[in-house]
């Protein structure tokens, strides 16, 4: 018995010692340089800038992942190729996660298909990317996946992407099963089937995905076909653009949509499902979180839930139910707008209707953060700043209009934290914490 639990210690310790973590530039100037170099189980880190080249993980359990979030790391396929690959049987444990990938454009050894990214037979799971700007003559102008692949899919913009035939912003086919969570998909475009998410002969799962603002001549939101029977939950699928036929939701061929517990315009059979208008914060400059007043708002069903946070890292379930779409209504700080030495920016406040915010511009982070009466406290105390900046607004969203100071370097970080309420509250809580990055 003794010799079986040495062995089986050897045999971790085999697998674990020799994981090693690359960083990129420091270590290597590509990040495709850090993938050939990794093995199984390391860890590529990239710091912020932008990398102009086209990656494959060549079938590594590899993590590839930014340093400081998808804003400031970006990768430029440079209209060579799709700027990401997996073609080689990858599985859950090869992550790509938090960057921008973006000017993609898919050329024919891939069969003119994903932009963005490419799959063939492989399931990695693919989180909090922004996936912009690139395009496919054929389908998955953002995102292709074919032949048994099951990917996670979790928590990624998908936005602004073209394909010439099916699914603009995401494209799942023959036979795959993916995990579409937590993402936004919005303002793609398909010159054919599918505007924001296209289906051919799978039964993939979507849940807490926003689908917006999509355009194609078929589905503008949604479409399947071919044996497709995706199942829909806890979703927005709202003002998408069809030429022919329903502009949400459309399927035929032998596609079937089930949907449950989500906000469909023009309605859509199915427990739970819903026809109003989400009540998006801002929708024309894509913001869509959700205000007070939302229908959407704690009408999902917990039991789908499979993601412990929202699309940008708020707690999910944050009440007692979770809302329908990519956002979780709760006690939240963002921006809106490049954080750009003498630019305008929006920082924005979501809270309950009237709650005082005050707001805290720190001098560093503490990592743990300590933890007070109102949540976690992230910045070092005291801060260099700190104001009252107005109420919540009856919607739930307190809007400051501010100008990023011109003595901020570029590269410098700025992290703020709001208090939403009074000090003495019982609704009182802190926000997340939010880091201005400076471009």
């Amino acid at each position: 018995m003794k010799s079986g639990i040495i062995l089986t210690a050897l045999v971790f310790l085999s697998i674990t010692a020799f994981s090693a973590t690359h960083y990129v530039p420091d270590n290597y100037a590509t990040i495709q340089g850090a993938i050939d170099a990794s093995s199984n189980g390391d860890v590529v880190i990239v710091k912020p800038g932008t990398y102009v080249e086209n990656i494959d993980f060549l079938g590594k359990a590899i993590t590839v992942q930014s340093e400081k979030g998808a804003a400031v790391t970006i990768i430029d396929g440079n209209q060579a190729n799709n700027v990401a690959r997996f073609t080689n049987s990858e599985g859950r444990d090869s992550v790509l996660e938090g960057f921008t990938l973006t000017n993609g454009f898919a050329t024919t050894d891939t069969n003119n298909q994903g932009g963005g990214i490419y799959l063939d037979s492989s399931s990695p799971s693919i989180l909090r990317n922004i996936v912009f700007g690139n395009y496919a003559p054929n389908d998955g102008g953002g995102i292709y996946t074919k032949d048994v692949s099951s990917p996670a899919i979790v928590g990624n913009h998908v936005i602004n992407n073209i394909c010439d035939d099916r699914g603009g912003g995401i494209y799942i086919s023959s036979y795959s099963t993916a995990e579409v969570v937590n993402n936004l998909i919005v303002s793609n475009l398909s010159n054919n089937e599918g505007g924001g998410v296209g289906f051919h002969e799978s039964t993939p799962t979507l849940v807490n995905n926003t689908i917006s603002h999509n355009i194609a001549n078929l589905g503008g939101g949604l479409m399947a076909k071919g044996s497709s029977n995706p199942l829909v939950v806890n979703s927005i699928i709202w003002d998408n653009t069809a030429y022919i036929g329903y502009s949400e939701i459309y399927s035929w061929n032998g596609g079937i949509v089930t949907a449950k517990y989500s906000d469909i315009r023009g309605g859509w059979p199915g427990t739970g499902n819903i026809d109003a208008d989400p009540l998006f914060t801002e929708s024309a400059n894509n913001d869509y979180h959700l205000t007070w007043n939302s229908p959407c708002r704690d009408k999902g069903d917990n039991s789908y839930v499979t993601e412990s946070h929202d699309f940008e890292g708020d707690f999910r379930v944050a009440l007692n139910t979770v809302d329908m779409g990519a956002d979780e209504y709760y006690y939240h700080l963002y921006h809106v707008g490049d954080v750009i030495p003498g630019s305008p920016i929006d920082i924005k406040v979501v809270g309950y209707p009237s709650a005082p915010i005050t707001l805290y511009l720190g001098s560093g982070i503490q990592d743990p953060p300590l933890s007070t009466q109102y949540g976690d406290l992230w910045l070092n105390w005291p801060p260099l700043w700190q104001g009252n900046i107005g109420k919540v607004q009856s919607n739930g969203v307190l809007v400051f209009s501010a100008t990023v100071p011109t003595s901020w370097m570029s590269g410098s970080e700025q992290p703020l934290q709001a208090l939403v309420g009074p000090m003495s509250g019982p609704w009182t809580r802190l926000a997340n914490l939010e880091v201005l990055v400076v471009e």
